[in-house]
């Protein structure tokens, strides 16, 4: 508990030229953090006893009243965090990279982008391996595979990936290579010897020609 606590009380860091020490919360990072936090989210289970079942009830769980009740209450109790709430418009609302439509008492699903968002991804010409811009097209389209619903926004989403795909030089054979396939077997490595990995720094043209060695 002693070495717990030294690990938990002196996390230090430099900002703008000036040696801070971190008050609140674990630092990002670090190996003791993850179980901190797991530890922490058992305890908000108990969470609801600490707020008034007027407020639980009307501003969070039946929704029959707004949400201020709620948010209000939960801030004086927990005063080292913000609540922060997304509120429903025009039959949409957003979480995370989703878009979240009701549509007749049903639920449709798209990615949501920023108005910030730029299209610009990890360009095809530029000094990076092969391996990591393949990875680019498979996340994104894995992503919008996963996230969109019904198949008209999934369609609309790939049509939408392959121009900005295009955009950021990547030809269409590369694309296709590359775009995630939910059908693809999962492979089980049965090879019982050893597989020693070498990590070298990444140089146009050999390293693609080392990694092919086998």
């Amino acid at each position: 508990m002693d070495l717990l606590n030294l690990c938990l009380t002196s996390t230090y860091f430099q900002y703008n030229g000036k040696h801070c020490k971190q008050l609140h919360g674990t630092a990002m990072g670090s190996p003791v953090s993850v179980v901190v936090a797991k530890s922490s989210c058992k305890t908000s289970r108990n969470e609801p006893s600490q707020l008034t079942n007027e407020h639980y009830h009307s501003g969070y769980a039946k929704l029959t009243t707004p949400l201020q009740p709620y948010t209000k209450t939960k801030s004086t109790i927990f005063t080292n965090t913000s609540t922060d709430k997304e509120i429903e418009v025009n039959g949409k609302i957003l979480f995370l990279d989703c878009l979240v439509t009701r549509d007749n008492n049903k639920l449709r699903t798209t990615i949501y982008r920023k108005p910030t968002h730029t299209d610009r991804l990890l360009d095809r010409l530029s000094y990076n391996p092969t391996s990591h811009k393949a990875t680019t097209i498979r996340t994104l389209t894995r992503r919008a595979q996963l996230v969109c619903d019904p198949p008209d926004s999934l369609t609309a989403e790939i049509k939408y990936l392959d121009n900005v795909f295009n955009k950021n030089n990547y030809n269409r054979d590369f694309i296709r290579h590359s775009t995630y396939r939910n059908s693809e077997p999962n492979v089980t490595n049965t090879n019982s010897t050893p597989v020693i990995t070498a990590t070298i720094p990444h140089i146009k043209g050999t390293s693609q020609t080392i990694a092919r060695i086998p």
